[in-house]
């Protein structure tokens, strides 16, 4: 399986909670902290403003983390069309359905 190439865009954004990185030239990544204090991860091709993945993390950096490593074990799968854009409930992690779904993609790291 060939790696994955992950350039981190902006670095000087982090200030404002906001970290961008490009994925193999072809997606970019977008984690905000929203004015409500909680973070979106989000997922476009690059070149496009419309999202592929716009996730509600909740307030917790360690639910940001999670999300950011599963949706690029998602990337490298090439499973991009098996989600949904969100989540029915906001934070992720109290749609039983959405977390079901997603899981098997974070625990692919923990296997290698």
């Amino acid at each position: 399986m060939k790696s994955m190439e992950i350039t981190t865009l902006s670095p000087n954004l982090k200030e404002y909670n906001v970290e961008k990185y490009l994925i193999n030239d072809t997606y970019i990544m977008e984690v905000n902290l929203t004015i409500f204090k909680g973070y979106r991860v989000c997922l476009r091709t690059k070149g496009d403003l419309s999202y592929i993945f716009n996730w509600c993390a909740g307030k917790r950096t360690t639910d940001k983390d999670y999300l950011k490593i599963t949706m690029l074990n998602i990337i490298e799968a090439d499973d991009i069309d098996l989600f949904p854009l969100c989540s029915r409930i906001k934070p992720y992690f109290v749609d039983p359905d959405f977390s079901k779904l997603i899981e098997p993609y974070f625990l692919i790291n923990l296997k290698t």
